[in-house]
């Protein structure tokens, strides 16, 4: 096996349930691989899957995210990307992922896990997070000139961008395939990232609104607060005291 391979996990046991169309509930998948080299090293590179999850090889757990439970009392989410190693000298080896997930409106495996050679996998992984910091430092960069200009200007238009600029780069930060977030902060608290991302997110259209107002008028400045303040209010409270399937059903799948 010269080339990373994508694998197809096939539903064993569990029950997932359908709520507005985003599975909920937990699972089990197993997979046997053969035609491996036991003179090779492999290894599987897992991104972040929603909300927990847990895989075996051969019956020992290799990697895991959270704490995959067959009830929201027994779950505990957590975001764990990362490269599992496989038990060495192996011609055929058998996967078992196991998925929960009772407090995001996505869940279950939605990436792809790939299988490679370990050298492999890792220049895979090293290349991907490499890619995600630079993109995250251009956007840091850039978002923070726009607003710097735009305070030492007293612009709104410059500093409206540069924070639309900002929260651009935050969703980077956290929305990136294999969550960079957590690639920096590995014990991050799943809850707090999630109502984080979506306080920044939600707030987006509020310095759209403003870009606006700065470029084209047509509001007095109360109008604007009027408009502003009961939106920014109402998105704060939910996603500060909802239960998270509530505020991130607008995201979809």
């Amino acid at each position: 096996m010269s080339q990373n391979t994508e694998l197809s996990f096939v539903k064993s046991r569990g029950n997932l349930i359908f709520l507005w169309d985003h599975p909920q509930g937990y699972a089990a998948y197993r997979l046997r691989v053969r035609g491996l080299d036991p003179e090779r090293r492999y290894a599987l590179l897992v991104s972040f899957l929603d909300t927990s999850y847990r895989l075996l090889a051969d019956g020992s757990v290799v990697i895991s995210g959270g704490v995959p439970g067959k009830t929201s009392e027994t779950t505990r989410s957590a975001y764990h990307a990362g490269v599992a190693r496989l038990p060495p000298g192996l011609a055929t080896v058998e996967l078992v992922l196991e998925v929960a997930n009772f407090v995001h409106m996505r869940g279950g495996p939605f990436q792809a896990i790939l299988l490679g050679e370990e050298d492999q996998i890792r220049t895979y992984e090293a290349w991907t997070i490499a890619l995600s910091a630079l993109t995250l430092c251009l956007a840091v960069i850039m978002s923070g000139l726009f607003f710097l200009n735009g305070l030492l200007r007293k612009a709104w238009s410059s500093i409206s961008f540069g924070l639309i600029c900002i929260c651009g780069s935050f969703m980077i930060f956290t929305l990136a395939p294999d969550i960079f977030a957590f690639r920096v902060f590995p014990a991050l608290d799943w809850s707090l990232y999630v109502r984080s991302t979506f306080v920044v997110c939600y707030s987006i259209p509020i310095w759209f609104l403003l870009l606006a107002w700065s470029l084209f008028g047509g509001l007095s400045s109360r109008s604007v607060i009027v408009l502003v303040g009961p939106f920014a209010l109402i998105s704060a409270f939910v996603v500060l005291r909802a239960r998270s399937e509530l505020f991130a059903f607008f995201v979809g799948n």
